[in-house]
């Protein structure tokens, strides 16, 4: 399953983004975005997933403030 990838369970990703604001999980998913994005690169890819664009779009425009 794709949440142990970073050793967190469902519930322990849950508990994070409970106990933490808005714009600290908009920049957790950022990281996790970044780390995709990276990997592929890494890997001489050169395509994203389909949904790349408009979650990078999203996250982008939440951590900066600016609403998507």
């Amino acid at each position: 399953m794709q949440f142990h990838n970073a050793g967190w369970t469902i519930v322990e990703y849950v508990n994070w983004f409970n106990k933490h604001s808005e714009l600290e999980r908009w920049q957790f998913l950022k990281g996790l975005l970044d780390v995709y994005k990276q990997s592929v690169v890494a890997r001489g890819g050169t395509e994203f997933v389909k949904q790349f664009p408009i979650l990078n779009l999203l996250i982008n425009n939440n951590v900066s403030g600016t609403k998507a």
